[in-house]
């Protein structure tokens, strides 16, 4: 309906845009009154009537802004909010990490065993210094003629019956869990009977022993069991028992080379085996994908999505969203094959790296019951491409290199970190140029050299050779690329590339070693790339990595995260100079 108020229309929220437009219509409206002084009473009354309207348009503004998820600040509006779509917020989520176990021979070597096939089972705790713990998801076979195995870990630690508390006969029963609870970890023992964790009540009966787990506006996990109508509710007066694993959240995310200690409860014993005289075990790669309990932004981006996709994959837009929901996994993007019905998840964990072997199976265990039943999930990792960029910059008159320096940097870390890339970002250079010379000290800048350092993708085998190589872009690279490399013994490797629009050519063959000083350059025969690999390889193992052409924007299509690397930025800033 029309507002029937002429003094205060809905545009004035201020304090001074309502007083301003009561004072101008008192002097239309009420002509004998010609002080407009502070001082003067109406003008007193005003005041304070235009300071108790904007208090009110405060309140009411806030409580419109916190009624919607895409727009509320406040946590607890979140919480409070998710659960009226039934959105469960994650507790802290485990790093994931492939361990690397190898035989060691009496001299400290690693050794190819001979004897037999050594399998170690799950559940293999293994620490770096400062104590932080991961466990082996499943079995591992060192087969023979061979002197290691990967087998994918998640941090955790592992608590055993707890007590939580002890039931009532009341409905909606909860209990408090540990700080460190791990999302989705949680069995539940109730006089000796088993309960399910489940995602919500919805479809539960009245005699469904199962429970959920919400986080509460402190970021803390309750356990939350049935009324009787969804969900049983437990039995009077028996102690709950909780089994459970502990998570260190982003703090998981260790570096690589760092898990190197054997837990002695479950480190492997070598008797039998003659050829062995232990083990040792190592992370090629950082372990990845640790978070916290889920914060503002995440809860924003990922609880529409629940309502969105209904938990079944239908489009490939499902897929990702879908995926995007999956703990651990902080970027997704879909490629579907129609001749053979694949849909292949790139995914990315949360907070950057390379997604381990454990959490891909985790994306493709989460589809299994959301899929279609003739399409076949892939999950495979996304990787990232670092930008390779030379750049000069001039400072205005009299400012300092060194703060602006300092600015250009922070301004590509914040546009092209990982959270603020996406996965087969374009990258212009008009882009980077705007980006710098939009800064308060830049005069002007120029982006001499722009390319990237390519992400070798795991074709075969579980050997990354992401730490194990050294690419650079040459000018001679002026078409896209991909290219293969295959493992053909302890010294030798092939090279295939397949120019845009052309069949798959052999390029050439590469001899490495185990380091890297004695590895021999390679340099495409169309003078694209040069690098060397080194590090311990098997037969059969095979990579994919795409090229680009040399200081031009970059389309990139091989499902990788473009981001900034400080390490290869090179960066000249000028003083200003003012002719004389």
């Amino acid at each position: 309906m029309a507002l029937e108020n002429n003094w205060v229309t809905y545009l004035d929220r201020s304090y001074k845009s309502i007083k301003a437009s009561l004072v101008n219509r008192l002097k239309t409206l009420v002509t004998e009154i010609t002080d407009f002084s502070e001082s003067n009473i109406y003008v007193i009354i005003i005041s304070g009537f235009a300071g108790l309207i904007e208090q009110l348009n405060y309140y009411i503004d806030n409580a419109a802004r916190e009624s919607f998820i895409t727009s509320a600040r406040r946590y607890s509006s979140l919480v409070k909010l998710t659960r009226l779509i039934d959105y469960r917020i994650k507790a802290k989520v485990s790093a994931t990490v492939d361990l690397i176990l190898t035989a060691i021979n009496a001299s400290g070597d690693s050794v190819n065993l001979t004897t037999d096939d050594y399998t170690f089972d799950a559940g293999i705790i293994v620490e770096d210094a400062d104590g932080v713990p991961f466990i082996t998801l499943n079995k591992a076979t060192i087969f023979l003629g061979n002197s290691y195995v990967v087998v994918a870990a998640k941090q955790g630690e592992k608590v055993t019956d707890e007590n939580i508390g002890t039931t009532t006969s009341s409905a909606d029963q909860v209990f408090q869990l540990n700080d460190d609870y791990r999302h989705d970890s949680l069995q539940i023992t109730i006089n000796s009977l088993t309960w399910e964790l489940v995602d919500t009540f919805t479809f539960s009966g009245p005699t469904d022993r199962h429970f959920i787990v919400e986080i509460n506006e402190a970021k803390e996990a309750w356990v939350k069991f049935g009324d009787d109508v969804n969900g049983d509710i437990p039995p009077t007066g028996q102690i709950v028992y909780a089994t459970y694993y502990k998570s260190k959240g982003v703090n998981g995310n260790v570096e690589a080379g760092t898990l190197e200690i054997f837990d002695a409860s479950t480190e492997p014993d070598p008797t039998g085996w003659s050829e062995i005289d232990h083990f040792e075990v190592t992370n090629v790669l950082a372990a990845s994908g640790g978070v916290d309990e889920e914060g503002i932004e995440e809860i924003r981006a990922k609880a529409p999505l629940s309502l969105k996709t209904l938990d079944r994959a239908v489009t490939l837009q499902d897929h990702k969203d879908i995926a995007l929901q999956i703990s651990g996994v902080g970027k997704a993007a879909v490629d579907y094959n129609s001749n053979t019905k694949e849909v292949d998840i790139y995914v990315a964990p949360s907070e950057g790296g390379t997604a381990s072997g454990a959490l891909l199976t985790e994306v493709e265990t989460y589809f299994e019951d959301r899929r279609i039943l003739t399409t076949v999930i892939n999950a495979r990792s996304t990787g990232n491409t670092s930008l390779v960029m030379t750049i000069t910059a001039t400072v205005k008159f009299r400012r300092s290199t060194t703060q602006a320096e300092n600015d250009i940097k922070a301004a590509l870390e914040s546009e092209f970190g990982f959270n603020n890339s996406s996965i087969n970002r374009k990258i212009r250079k008009s882009d980077i140029i705007a980006l710098i010379d939009n800064l308060d000290l830049i005069d002007y800048v120029s982006l001499d050299v722009i390319s990237s350092r390519p992400y070798p993708r795991i074709l075969t085998g579980s050997n990354s050779l992401e730490n194990n190589w050294n690419p650079i872009i040459l000018s001679g690279s002026i078409v896209k690329s991909w290219w293969r490399i295959s493992i053909t013994s302890s010294t030798k490797a092939l090279v295939h590339r397949t120019d845009d629009g052309s069949n798959e050519v052999y390029d050439g063959e590469i001899t490495y070693s185990t380091t890297e000083g004695g590895s021999i350059l390679y340099t495409a025969s169309n003078g694209a790339i040069q690098f060397k690999i080194w590090g311990t390889f098997s037969v059969g193992d095979r990579w994919e990595f795409r090229t680009y052409p040399y200081n031009e924007g970059i389309e990139f299509d091989d499902f990788t995260v473009p981001i900034y690397d400080l390490s290869r930025l090179s960066l000249t800033v000028n003083e200003q100079v003012i002719a004389s």
